[in-house]
């Protein structure tokens, strides 16, 4: 006679979820410039924040050759000062004035997270 024995597993799945949302409000600046130049190899803006004592000059970012625009997109509504300048593989030109303004509020931006964590036990 043969026997015959079954195992049973028990699984335990514990689903658990949960919605998560943080809203966030950003702020941006969009500049624009004049390209005087004919061979740049591209632009270079720099930034600071007044409000902050000693802040200096420090690029933020770079655009290609023949882009006249950046936008700055911001956490805080402080206001920022910029400059751009051009450069290529002989270097730098000189800076464009500084310019500097209040940023412009966006949209907020609401994210919603859906968590679900599952739990086996065997």
């Amino acid at each position: 006679m043969k026997k015959i024995v079954l195992l049973f597993a028990v699984v335990f799945f514990l689903l658990v979820a949960a919605q998560l949302e943080a809203q966030t409000v950003t702020y941006e600046h969009t500049l624009t410039w004049q390209d005087n130049s004919d061979n740049e190899d591209g632009f270079k803006i720099e930034r600071k924040t007044p409000s902050i004592p000693g802040d200096t000059f420090g690029e933020i970012g770079q655009v290609g050759a023949d882009v006249t625009s950046y936008v700055d997109v911001v956490s805080d509504g402080q206001q920022r000062c910029y400059r751009v300048r051009a450069f290529n593989a002989a270097g730098d030109s000189g800076y464009t004035n500084e310019a500097c303004g209040l940023p412009t509020p966006k949209d907020p931006v609401t994210l919603t997270v859906t968590v679900i964590i599952k739990i086996s036990s065997p």
